[in-house]
């Protein structure tokens, strides 16, 4: 973490997924635990990581073409015909909904504390 975040401002989220909670992962995360802050996922919680939203919701665009891409350049030019995703109102609702998860989390709210 701290190659990537040398400022010590580095977060570490992860789902507590099996692999991530093997004997290997905890103690991997124990032994550098001073690299990062472990940042607190409550269970049940929605994904805090919109990147698989975002996937998803290219995955849509691209597939409602006709015909499908068959090749990778067909597939990436699918991509960057899938005109303004970035405006797209599923993109944005996508990024309010994770920034408004993500202030709860930090004030410490959806943890229970007020």
């Amino acid at each position: 973490m701290s190659i990537v975040h040398s400022d010590g401002s580095g977060q570490f989220q992860q789902d507590n997924a099996t692999p991530h909670v093997s004997r290997v992962a905890i103690k991997w995360l124990q032994e550098h635990s001073s690299d990062f802050r472990h940042f607190h996922w409550p269970p049940k919680s929605p994904d805090m990581n919109i990147i698989e939203d975002i996937w998803d919701a290219l995955l849509h665009a691209v597939e409602k073409r006709s015909p499908p891409p068959r090749t990778p350049v067909d597939l990436l030019t699918a991509l960057q015909d899938t005109s303004g995703w970035r405006q797209n109102r599923e993109i944005r609702d996508i990024r309010e909904k994770s920034g408004n998860f993500i202030d709860l989390e930090k004030s410490g709210k959806s943890q229970g504390n007020s």
